[in-house]
């Protein structure tokens, strides 16, 4: 349940702008199953990641992980339509990523929702939706044969 909780209204806007964007840009590369199942995957997989590898980690909300997995996905299923904005999008989340690895979280993002950024868990959630978007693509191209 730790997606669908929020530190507050801001947190919560700024996950909702984020989900209208990507619904914008990948919604109808990715079908409502996908969507689903991307979400539940996304969640369980961010779910003991973090609970495995940071037993230090007292809470964590948001849906901030999650949406990372769903961008990833979405920029795999972008692909085969528009591959310049899926590498565009793909490109732009791995460039986060790393800078998020490298200099830490938004101080000024972390301020705003008030309270931490968890930066594993955008790494997690992307990882998550790279496995989930690649098996994705797999499974159509053997539909086609």
């Amino acid at each position: 349940t730790a997606h669908w909780v929020h530190l507050g209204a801001m947190h919560a806007g700024l996950n909702a702008i984020a989900l209208a964007m990507l619904a914008a840009l990948v919604g109808r590369h990715l079908s409502a199953r996908a969507w689903l199942g991307l979400w539940l995957f996304a969640s369980l997989v961010i779910s003991v990641a973090l609970w495995t590898g940071m037993p230090s980690l007292e809470r964590y909300v948001g849906a901030s992980g999650v949406l990372h997995g769903i961008a990833t996905a979405g920029g795999i299923a972008l692909f085969s339509h528009q591959r310049l904005e899926s590498s565009l999008l793909l490109g732009g989340i791995a460039a986060k990523l790393v800078g998020e690895q490298l200099v830490g979280p938004s101080t000024a993002t972390a301020g705003l929702i008030g309270g931490n950024i968890i930066t594993e868990a955008h790494l997690v959630g992307a990882v998550a939706g790279l496995l989930y978007g690649l098996v994705a693509v797999r499974l159509r191209a053997r539909r086609k044969l």
